[in-house]
């Protein structure tokens, strides 16, 4: 049998990294005109940690602009995200059933948006609540 000692350190000693917010400024593609073009949106990112990709994801399928339209439903969740050298694979719940033609806008604004993060290859994976 094998026993270590371990030792309890006491919490308020332990040095914590502060979370500094701090704006961070993404591109996401919306459509317009039936095509996807650039949107910029400024972002309050109230941690200190940094997951740009994601957060574009994020950002992505919850803005609304006049002018613009998102392909996404409006309640759809981001569930998981997989990157694997250039490719993406991009898991989200969606609350209602989309057409092949919205589906595929959907794939072709996240591919443009995570384009800016060397992914460019991107498969939706989407599930039903």
């Amino acid at each position: 049998m094998i026993i270590q000692d371990i030792s309890v350190q006491d919490a308020s000693r332990v040095a914590c990294e502060e979370s500094n917010p701090s704006a961070e400024h993404y591109t996401i593609y919306l459509i317009r005109n039936n095509e996807p073009v650039p949107v910029q949106i400024e972002y309050q990112n109230l941690t200190s940690v940094k997951a740009p990709g994601i957060t574009a994801i994020q950002l992505l399928l919850q803005t609304m602009r006049l002018g613009y339209e998102n392909p996404f439903p409006q309640d759809s969740r981001l569930d998981l995200v997989r990157f694997t050298g250039s490719r993406g694979e991009i898991f989200i719940t969606m609350t209602e059933k989309v057409s092949e033609g919205q589906f595929e806008k959907m794939r072709r604004v996240l591919e443009k948006t995570l384009a800016l993060f060397g992914i460019f290859e991107v498969e939706i994976k989407s599930a039903e609540e």
